[in-house]
C-alpha cells in the first residue's frame, strides 16, 4: 500500500514538473521577453475580430493612438516601416523620410520602426511582435526619440504631373485624381499668362472648383462677354461636356423670364 502511494506521488509530481515546462501554456497577455533595457510591453487587441476583444495603443508622450485593422497597424497620426528581426537594442538607424506607410501588416517575430506626428515633432518608437496568440498581438516597445517638424510642410500640396505645371502656381485644393485638372491661358504681349484653373467632375458635367488669377495682367477688363458659349473646351473630354440640349425644358420655351433674360454665360 506504501509502494502504491509513493508511485501516486511520484506521478502526480511528474505531472507537474511537466505541465510547468511546457510554454505552449503561456497565457497571451503573460510574459513578453524585453530585448532592450527600459523598453515597456504591451498586449494590443483585435488581430482576428475586434468583437472578440479590441484596445489601442496609448503611450505616454503620443497625441494620438494606433491599433489593429485587418491585421494591419494603421492610425491617424502614424506611420510605420517594417525592419529586420532581431532584439530591440540592435535597431539604431530611423529610417529616411520617404519610407515611411500609413499601414503595415502585422507578422509574428517581425520588427517596426513606428511614427507618430505630433503638432510640433515627429517621435519615433521601435517595437517588436513577441507573439500573436488568438486576437491579441503581444509587443515591446521603446522610444527612440524625437525629430522637430517643418511646420511649413503641406501634405496636400500638388505636384507637377506631365506638363501641368500650373499645379503648383496657384493656392487649390488637393486635387482628386478621379477627376479632371485643367488650365487656362491668354496672350499677352506675345506671352501666354495663366489666367484660371479648375477641377472637372465628369459623372456631374461640372467643375468642382475654380481658381482665378487675379494681377495686373488678368484684372484687366479687356475682354467683353458675348452669347457664344456653346464652344468646345479643348481641356474637357466632350463625353462629359453639357450641351444645349441639357438645359432645354417645356417652360423655357413659354416666356418664361429666364428665357426672355437669359443668363449670359461664358
Amino acid at each position: 500500500m506504501k509502494k502504491l502511494s509513493l508511485m501516486f506521488l511520484l506521478l502526480v509530481a511528474g505531472l507537474y514538473f511537466t505541465a510547468c515546462g511546457d510554454d505552449s501554456d503561456v497565457p497571451a497577455n503573460g510574459y513578453i521577453e524585453t530585448t532592450e533595457e527600459g523598453s515597456a510591453t504591451y498586449v494590443l487587441k483585435g488581430y482576428e475580430d475586434a468583437s472578440d476583444g479590441f484596445n489601442v495603443f496609448e503611450g505616454e508622450g503620443f497625441e494620438k493612438s494606433f491599433y489593429i485593422l485587418e491585421k494591419k497597424f494603421t492610425g491617424s497620426a502614424w506611420s510605420f516601416v517594417k525592419a529586420a528581426s532581431g532584439p530591440l537594442s540592435a535597431m539604431a538607424e530611423i529610417p529616411a523620410d520617404n519610407v515611411w506607410q500609413v499601414d503595415m501588416d502585422v507578422v509574428e517575430g517581425a520588427n517596426y520602426w513606428a511614427r507618430n506626428k505630433g503638432m510640433t515633432k515627429y517621435t519615433f518608437m521601435k517595437m517588436r511582435v513577441a507573439y500573436i496568440e488568438g486576437n491579441n498581438v503581444a509587443l515591446e516597445y521603446a522610444i527612440a526619440g524625437t525629430k522637430d517638424r517643418d511646420l511649413s510642410e503641406n501634405e496636400n500640396a500638388n505636384q507637377p504631373q506631365s506638363d501641368n505645371v500650373s499645379m503648383t502656381a496657384l493656392e487649390v485644393p488637393f486635387l482628386n485624381p478621379d477627376h479632371t485638372y485643367a488650365d487656362y491661358f491668354v496672350t499677352y504681349k506675345d506671352k501666354q499668362v495663366q489666367n484660371f484653373v479648375l477641377e472637372y467632375v465628369p459623372e456631374k458635367k461640372h467643375s468642382a472648383w475654380v481658381a482665378f488669377c487675379f494681377d495686373s495682367v488678368t484684372s484687366q477688363d479687356n475682354v467683353k462677354r458675348t452669347d457664344a458659349w456653346n464652344q468646345d473646351d479643348p481641356n474637357i473630354d466632350n463625353s462629359v461636356e453639357p450641351n444645349e440640349s441639357m438645359h432645354k425644358r417645356r417652360w423655357l420655351r413659354q416666356g418664361s423670364p429666364l428665357r426672355q433674360r437669359g443668363p449670359r454665360i461664358l
